[in-house]
């Protein structure tokens, strides 16, 4: 039993995609002058997307891409060459800055294991802030249309292939006027598309996305038209805490 209420005749759904945050950093970056950790202390939990609020807060929805994991234990650290976490407070970093969703589908969320992972999605919860995940969609509502959102990570295999099926399908039963696709996938760094992006792009457009929207490359990628699906790539970095003096300083939105 679901009721929809009726879509008004004509509405406007703004929504604005941004790249890669990485609220906190590795560990031990966390008493650096002038890491992530001290300068929030010193500046503020405004200050990360205080540039940005102007255009954050003018629409209906913010997404960005969390990389990283928001908790207060660093127990259960993956092996691995960068593990970034912050502390679960800063969820108020994005509330302040009119982020009002995140995707969770990266390769840092699991950098400090399933617990991490629980306490991330625990602290954002609390936030109201909404999550997105290769297992999880994300419904943005308004005026009674709805937007649905999927996401994957490295490449579709056929797993992965026949899950956005079937989330395509429960969107589009939902009422969804239009859903929209977020990749994780590509070669960090790189200034063109990997042939796993294309692919990842080229698969969504075909269940049926109207926007493909991606990162995990640090650096801004092109725009392709996909018949009629624009595909954004890699929007770079956006608040990134991960270097402490990033050598690509590009950001898309």
């Amino acid at each position: 039993n679901m009721a929809f209420a009726m879509p008004a005749e004509e509405s406007e759904l703004i929504l604005t995609f941004a790249g890669d945050c990485t609220l906190g950093g590795e560990p031990e970056l966390r008493r650096h002058t002038d890491g992530f950790a001290q300068t929030v202390e010193r500046e503020g939990m405004a200050y990360p997307f205080s540039g940005l609020l102007p255009l954050f807060s003018a629409d209906d929805v913010t997404l960005v891409n969390l990389e990283g994991v928001l908790s207060e234990s660093t127990a259960n650290r993956a092996e691995k060459q960068f593990t970034f976490i912050g502390d679960p407070a800063y969820t108020e970093i994005l509330s302040l800055g009119s982020v009002e969703a995140v995707t969770l589908a990266n390769n840092h969320t699991m950098d400090f294991g399933r617990r991490g992972y629980e306490d991330t999605q625990a602290a954002l919860s609390a936030a109201g802030i909404g999550q997105l995940m290769q297992d999880q969609v994300l419904v943005i509502q308004k005026d009674g249309y709805r937007i649905g959102l999927t996401a994957s990570v490295f490449g579709l295999n056929a797993a992965d292939q026949q899950q956005l099926t079937a989330q395509m399908d429960a969107l589009k039963a939902l009422g969804c006027h239009a859903i929209l696709h977020v990749m994780h996938a590509g070669v960090e760094y790189a200034d063109q598309p990997s042939r796993q992006q294309r692919e990842v792009a080229r698969l969504a457009a075909e269940q049926g996305a109207t926007l493909v929207v991606g990162h995990h490359p640090h650096a801004v990628q092109g725009v392709e038209w996909m018949d009629s699906v624009p595909v954004f790539y890699s929007l770079g970095n956006t608040c990134f805490g991960g270097n402490r003096n990033p050598s690509v300083r590009q950001g898309a939105l």
